[in-house]
This record gives C-alpha cells, structure tokens and sequence, in this order.
C-alpha cells in the first residue's frame, strides 16, 4: 500500500487529542539512496523526502510505473510551489504573484 498524500493528512491530525503517531526508524543510505530500515519503533512520523517513491522502488514496481511516478511527482512540487509547506504560505504568495502581475501588466 502506498500514501500519496500521508504529509497531509499528518499535518491535519497532528494536534488532534486522540491521535498519536509511531514510525518504524528507517534511513536513506548515502550511496545508494534506498530505504535501510532499523527496526525499532518510536515515536513521531518518518521525515525522509520522497518516502513512498523510495518504498515502491524497493518493492520492484515496474521501471516504467516508477519513471511515470517521479515525474508527477516532480510536477505536483512544481505546482504546489516547489516545497512550500503550509497552504496560507502558497496562497500568499500566489496572491503577491497575481498583485505583481497587475502592476506590471
């Protein structure tokens, strides 16, 4: 099973009183890049980018899928602003953008 919006929704149960998040410690290695998994639980959730891309190539998903699936990946960054973490940062600056482009245009 892969979670293509698991940063999300931690974001949105990450004050709710009832919820409590445990993750099994992994790590990238620094040659390859790849998932190295610890084996020890602990509190929190996992924090390493691109986790579920780094998972389905583990799992030996076709080439051909896993190509198709970095590339919307990359494309949803770009349309979300490249990173940019909390939706009112992107609306603020889409806003700017669009008084930026008034002024000028």
């Amino acid at each position: 099973l892969f979670v293509t919006h698991f940063g999300p929704l931690v974001k949105y149960l990450k004050y709710h009183p009832k919820v409590s998040f445990i993750q099994l410690q992994a790590e990238v290695s620094g040659i390859s890049k790849t998932l190295r998994f610890m084996y020890q639980a602990k509190s929190g959730v996992v924090e390493i980018s691109d986790y579920g891309m780094r998972l389905a190539e583990m799992s030996r998903l076709p080439s051909d899928m896993l190509d198709a699936s970095w590339v919307a990946l990359q494309n949803i960054k770009q349309k979300n602003g490249n990173g940019i973490e909390s939706t009112g940062q992107r609306n603020s600056l889409h806003r700017r953008k669009l008084i930026l482009q008034v002024r000028l245009g």
